[in-house]
């Protein structure tokens, strides 16, 4: 039966001509261009897809994993009355039960809980997030897809999102036909970020041990040998790695956290501007400079990056479709290989 999350394998050179209308089987229906959102393996080895929904599987699922062999591809429905905060990303180097991996264990396992022995990984992984509207027309609510592929958190594989239908209306009538991450590289991770927002602060102190903040090493590795498995944002690094609150100095620089007292917004006050983000150091630094590199300025690093243009895209609900690629042809290999010593070793 037709449910949301329906999952079929297949080969990811295999094209999909279904044009199915009107089948209102348990509150699904397929778009009339396919399945809502693809996911395909180009990768040379195994991966294991997370689809949640607020923290959970889609509906009509009872898991929130899939695994995909190279070249196979998994397919999501989405309910016609639409679906909130949707995450989907690729987790590499599991078990055969999905866990257990080198990296994607960003979140704890579901429905058991908890994380691997040594933790969850850190928030890194390359993701596409949406919010999906109502397709089924008339007076249902939310009549767009609202989507987005942030590096605000940092990347793992390369990646091409690619849309297909009526994609003329996408980002109110400018049109939209893919978010590419090809070039995704993480040799092309920060091995010296300057994380001291511009000398205000040159140090911290990490469980009684100073860090020095002037040349931090971004890559995340692989606990068992030499391959880099993510880059981390100078965000993460400070208030995931090291635990450091968003609002103090000089974390608040780079996490620019949503101002908590607009009308008297100070920075001594653990509050920070739209201004004073983007015209702080984040705006400038190695890893905001290397992402819009490798994306062509299509992808946001930080929070107010850009216009607008590159955080939250919309597309028109139920007719247009999204397919997530990753290791796309062309793309650099995953994982890569790490000459030299990285402060963020896998546990």
């Amino acid at each position: 039966s037709f449910c949301a999350g329906r999952r079929h394998l297949a080969t990811s050179r295999e094209m999909y001509s279904f044009m199915l209308l009107l089948v209102p089987l348990y509150g699904y229906l397929y778009s009339v261009y396919g399945a809502d959102l693809t996911i395909v393996n180009s990768c040379p080895y195994s991966l294991w897809i997370e689809a949640r929904a607020s923290g959970g599987p889609l509906p009509g699922q009872n898991t929130t994993l899939t695994r995909l062999n190279q070249a196979q591809t998994v397919e999501y429905t989405m309910p016609t009355a639409g679906l909130s905060s949707t995450r989907f990303w690729a987790k590499y180097g599991c078990n055969d039960a999905g866990r257990e991996c080198r990296i994607g264990d960003q979140l704890p396992y579901w429905s058991v809980g908890g994380c691997p022995p040594a933790g969850c990984s850190p928030p890194i992984d390359s993701v596409f997030e949406a919010t999906w509207g109502c397709s089924t027309g008339g007076n249902c609510g939310l009549k767009s897809t609202w989507f987005q592929t942030s590096m605000m958190n940092g990347y793992t594989f390369p990646f091409i999102v690619t849309l297909q239908g009526e994609t003329s209306a996408c980002d109110n009538g400018k049109g939209l036909k893919s978010l590419d991450g090809t070039k995704l590289n993480l040799n092309q991770c920060p091995l010296d970020e300057d994380i001291t927002a511009n000398g205000r602060k040159s140090s911290i102190v990490v469980n009684g041990r100073i860090i020095p903040l002037h040349s931090v090493d971004l890559r995340y590795r692989d606990k068992y040998n030499n391959a880099t498995l993510g880059c981390l944002s100078p965000c993460t690094q400070m208030s995931h790695n090291w635990n450091q609150n968003p609002t103090t100095m000089p974390t608040i620089y780079y996490c620019c956290p949503a101002p908590w007292n607009p009308d008297n917004c100070q920075i001594s006050q653990g509050c920070i501007t739209e201004a004073e983000c983007r015209g702080g150091p984040v705006a400038t630094d190695k890893y905001t400079t290397a992402i819009h590199s490798m994306t062509a300025g299509t992808m946001y690093a930080y929070p107010y990056d850009g216009d607008g243009g590159l955080s939250m895209h919309t597309c028109p609900a139920g007719v247009v479709t999204y397919q997530m690629e990753f290791c796309p042809p062309g793309s650099p290999s995953y994982p890569t290989t790490t000459t030299t010593n990285a402060s963020n070793d896998a546990k």
